[in-house]
């Protein structure tokens, strides 16, 4: 792969140090660029002629209080294959004879238009030596694929995750207890979805982890 890459950022602080913003406007053009596409046993990789993608990243951090702060970022993008003519082909196209497709000017798959991630983090002191933490986060990720032959089956609709923790531990960081929520609202999300194998007309898929719920006790020695 050959790459082209222009970015020009800022880093601002403000509020007296209470508050930092981080943007950049970028820009990247690929030559030879390297694919995966998972045919349900194994990943094969294939080269497309190129790919091109611009858009614009940000990352925030603001401390409103002693105790509460939030943060976030997020990414606005446009990323589409300049030259990919020798695609791997759907299964409805080889059962139609169909033995490569031209995906030029289509979005690669697991790249999302949108990105947008932030939270609020509660934090005050219980004792002198004793603090508790509370957080809640979450996730925005608009709509994309997930097979490298843009299968309108592997897409994956546009979907928010929320996690959320509280615990205590000792200001000096030490040791720790905390209980955390994630994917709160039990969102079912595909990591990939792909045709079965030896089963034609079929889709398999794997799925990101339901609502989980645990403890993390840590302590440093």
């Amino acid at each position: 792969e050959v790459v082209d890459a222009f970015e020009l950022g800022t880093k601002v602080r403000f509020w007296d140090g209470r508050g930092q913003l981080n943007a950049n406007l970028f820009f990247q053009a690929l030559e030879d660029y390297q694919t995966n596409a998972f045919d349900g046993t194994s990943f094969r990789i294939s080269n497309a002629g190129g790919m091109e993608s611009k858009g614009l990243e940000w990352d925030y951090r603001i401390r409103l209080t002693d105790n509460i702060i939030i943060d976030g970022g997020g990414t606005l993008q446009d990323v589409q294959y300049t030259d990919f003519a020798n695609a791997q082909a759907t299964a409805a196209q080889v059962l139609a004879g169909q033995n490569f497709q031209d995906l030029s000017g289509k979005t690669p798959n697991f790249v999302s238009d949108i990105l947008i991630s932030g939270g609020i983090t509660y934090e005050t002191p219980l004792t002198g030596s004793l603090g508790m933490r509370a957080n809640l986060n979450y996730l925005y990720r608009s709509e994309y694929a997930t097979a490298q032959d843009l299968d309108p089956l592997s897409f994956q609709d546009g979907y928010v995750l929320l996690n959320a923790s509280i615990g205590i531990g000792t200001l000096d960081e030490a040791w720790g207890l905390e209980f955390w929520v994630r994917n709160l609202t039990d969102e079912r999300v595909a990591n990939i979805v792909f045709d079965t194998v030896f089963q034609a007309d079929s889709q398999s898929a794997f799925m990101e982890a339901p609502r989980t719920m645990g403890m993390t006790l840590r302590h440093k020695f």
